[in-house]
């Protein structure tokens, strides 16, 4: 029976971690923002949030209804949670490889903006060699 337990907790452990790791506010990596942060925060999927949430219904049918498809969610839990499962691995390796291009991206930005400064500094050097030769052209010779 305590190796069932302890197992169970490790189970429950690793859910939590996973699960409080994706719901964190500042779970995603320093550095992303915008568009990769917001992808981090909605990327984990819960197979039962929609149902009565936030505010379950006053109506008691509507209740009911809410209540019956709870119950017959967790009836099919063993097929519904590998879906959901799988479903959040996918979102969370494209955030990941949308994340690694945006910083792949920022990074050749970077040194786009290097290489045009490259270029300007030698434009200015061959304008300036450009007038030096026109200057010694000039000269007369002895």
């Amino acid at each position: 029976m305590p190796a069932s337990v302890d197992r169970i907790m490790a189970d429950l452990r690793r859910e939590v971690h996973k699960y409080a790791l994706v719901n964190e506010p500042n779970a995603q990596p320093e550095g992303e923002a915008g568009s990769v942060a917001h992808l981090r925060r909605v990327q984990w999927v819960s197979s039962h949030l929609p149902l009565g949430w936030p505010v379950m219904s006053g109506n008691p049918f509507q209740r009911g209804i809410i209540y019956t498809k709870k119950v017959v969610r967790r009836l099919l839990r063993w097929y519904i949670n590998p879906i959901v499962d799988q479903q959040n691995q996918f979102n969370k390796a494209t955030t990941d490889l949308i994340a690694e291009h945006q910083t792949r991206l920022k990074a050749m930005q970077e040194r786009f903006a290097d290489l045009e400064d490259e270029l300007e500094d030698a434009r200015r050097t061959i304008e300036s060699l450009q007038q030096q030769i026109a200057t010694l052209g000039d000269r007369k010779l002895p």
